[in-house]
């Protein structure tokens, strides 16, 4: 078995100019490569520094994630019309954050705390001047909340 000669099927082509052709793409992709290393060089530095100071922010990042997490606890008790004029404490946050139900949350969070803070703000709202003017029918919604009916 004789192996084919790989040249032999390129005969009859005229490669002179393919070295020339080379050596100017070289040429032209030169300052290119220049500028590319420029670039990096330049940005190493930063690079590092963003390396280096990357554990702080994420720190910082989490310690915002946990800050706001009353705000979220706050947004999800109004979209529940649930008003809470009370220290919501990191447990209740976390319960009303996490709540796939946030209504159930709210009966059980509630429920756990015999209704306190509930009261407390009946009390809050009732002793507002705000509420002077419709005083008569909130009172009588109040009283029909703590009696059950």
């Amino acid at each position: 078995m004789q192996m084919s000669d790989f040249t032999s099927s390129w005969q009859g082509y005229d490669f002179s100019g393919l070295g020339a052709l080379l050596s100017r793409m070289q040429e032209i992709t030169r300052p290119v490569m220049e500028a590319v290393q420029s670039i990096q060089s330049a940005l190493k530095p930063i690079v590092e520094a963003i390396e280096q100071y990357k554990p702080k922010v994420a720190e910082i990042g989490q310690a915002l994630l946990q800050a706001a997490r009353p705000l979220s606890a706050i947004r999800k008790m109004g979209e529940a019309q649930f008003v809470l004029w009370d220290y919501m404490t990191a447990e209740f946050v976390d319960a009303i954050v996490d709540a796939e139900n946030i209504n159930k949350t709210l009966r059980e969070q509630l429920i756990r705390d015999r209704f306190s803070a509930v009261n407390k703000t009946i009390d809050k709202t009732l002793s507002s001047a705000v509420m002077q003017k419709r005083k008569r029918l909130y009172s009588q919604s109040v009283n029909a909340f703590r009696s059950g009916g």
